[in-house]
Parts: C-alpha cells; structure tokens; sequence
C-alpha cells in the first residue's frame, strides 16, 4: 500500500472595512456604514424585541436581513467585536 500524500491546503482570508460606530446610550446597537454604498448606514442590534426561529436576537436594517430575514454582512462585523474574550486566549 502506499501512503496518500495531504491534500494541499489553502487559506483565504478577507479583510472588510465597515464604519461601526457604537450608538450613545444605547448598548445593544451600533451603527454600522454599508461597505460597496458608504453614503448607506444601518443599525444592528443585538437584542431585537422579537427571537427569531433559531433563537437569534439579532436585527440589521439593511434590505438582504429585512426582506429574507437571514444574517446579513453587517451583523458579523459586530458580533466580532462584542464577543466575549477568552481568559485563556483561546
């Protein structure tokens, strides 16, 4: 028998640059400026008065979330940076 060599392996990485901007006194939202249409801003929010079926709270106002109801490119950004840090750096 012989020995399979690995499949190679190849990473993309992508680096996208959205204007996120913290709404004062509102902790759960953010103002988040459209990447290809900057003129464009949508607020996202993470705790949106309604659960949706797979137990998100998250909302955006941009057309691709308010007409398929699908997390859209703006949420990510934001869950990104109000994810918990790891003690341990993991």
């Amino acid at each position: 028998m012989f020995a399979r060599k690995p499949l190679p392996t190849k990473v993309v990485t992508a680096t996208i640059f959205m204007r996120i901007e913290p709404i004062p006194h509102e902790p759960t939202r953010w103002v988040v400026y459209s990447e290809s249409r900057p003129a464009l801003a949508f607020i996202v929010d993470s705790d949106y008065y309604t659960a949706r079926a797979d137990g998100s709270r998250w909302a955006c106002g941009c057309e691709q979330f308010m007409a398929r109801g699908i997390e859209c490119k703006h949420i990510a950004p934001v869950k990104c940076l109000t994810a918990p840090v790891s003690q341990n750096g993991v």
